[in-house]
């Protein structure tokens, strides 16, 4: 299932709508698109760039939650639970969007409960990965975690960059941690660094790393 299979079976005119109520929006790398506390009012359609989401603790350190690229929805789930947002989100390079607004998904979703059941597999979805991904990241070495955010970051997303403190958010570390170990994997072969770029040269040795079952 895509992203936009979310619209499947609606109505011709209902589709119409959609795609007529779509506002385009842009934004550069860096730049908010919504922060936590903010009252949704609507829900975004990423159609190119790399979107971050950010959680702050209560040290004042962020982590980085969840990412979403092109053909993904996101900002959904606050929406139906009528709350603020829990986290910001942020342009992690330049990024295009489309913004569908809240009276409009709250009607459709009236109107069409297929909708409405198409949102809550989604969102069952998302909380499945999102225990798994804690589960996995619990009381494991630094070691093996920043081995299987570098497997994870650079399969899903290996057009971006990735900043030293991006994988250090994703994978609950600090930014000299993860300067040190990638510095440790580039000895022992596992990857090489040119500036901000990592390429994976054993990803064998890396698995094993980070103790993939």
């Amino acid at each position: 299932m895509t992203e936009d299979s979310l619209w499947d079976g609606m109505p011709e005119q209902t589709q119409l709508e959609l795609e007529s109520a779509r506002v385009r929006k842009r934004y550069d790398k860096g730049d908010y698109l919504y922060r936590a506390g903010d009252t949704p009012q609507g829900i975004y359609l990423l159609v190119s760039g790399l979107v971050g989401l950010v959680t702050l603790s209560s040290s004042g350190k962020e982590h980085l939650v969840r990412l979403f690229k092109g053909g993904q929805y996101f900002g959904h789930r606050s929406l139906f639970a009528n709350e603020p947002y829990h986290a910001s989100s942020h342009a992690l390079e330049p990024v295009e969007c489309d913004f569908l607004p809240k009276n409009l998904i709250l009607s459709i979703s009236k109107s069409h409960p297929e909708f409405g059941l198409k949102v809550a597999e989604k969102l069952a979805k998302e909380l499945r990965r999102a225990e798994l991904w804690l589960g996995s990241m619990t009381d494991r070495q630094v070691g093996e975690r920043i081995a299987e955010a570098l497997l994870y970051l650079k399969t899903a997303y290996p057009e971006h960059l990735w900043t030293r403190r991006e994988i250090a958010e994703f994978c609950g570390s600090t930014t000299p941690t993860i300067i040190r170990t990638l510095a440790q994997f580039e000895e022992q072969g596992f990857i090489s660094q040119e500036g901000r770029t990592i390429t994976i040269l054993n990803r064998d040795a890396l698995l094993a790393k980070a103790d993939v079952k």
